[in-house]
């Protein structure tokens, strides 16, 4: 009879190495870039390379961006990659 191991309990839910509380200040800060950009994310991805979903994803945090896709968002949205995603990505 095999014995079945027991996961460990996750102490906090995490997205791409940082705790959703940090991630969405990130992810935040995006979102609310583009509404001060005025673009829709459809319109943002288009700018940018990608699609819709990715950028979705982005704001909400469950996806974390490439160091070329967040050089490209920090640079249409007009902000620095540091202010969109604190520096850490």
């Amino acid at each position: 009879m095999e014995e079945t191991k027991k996961k460990r309990p996750r102490t906090a839910q995490t997205v791409g190495g940082r705790t959703r509380k940090e991630a969405s200040m990130s992810i935040n800060q995006v979102a609310h870039a583009r509404h001060r950009a005025g673009l829709t994310q459809q319109q943002l991805a288009a700018r940018v390379g990608t699609n819709r979903v990715s950028i979705a994803r982005i704001e909400i945090g469950t996806r974390s961006p490439s160091l070329a896709l967040a050089l490209d968002l920090a640079a249409e949205l007009g902000e620095s990659v540091e202010a969109l995603f604190g520096g850490d990505l």
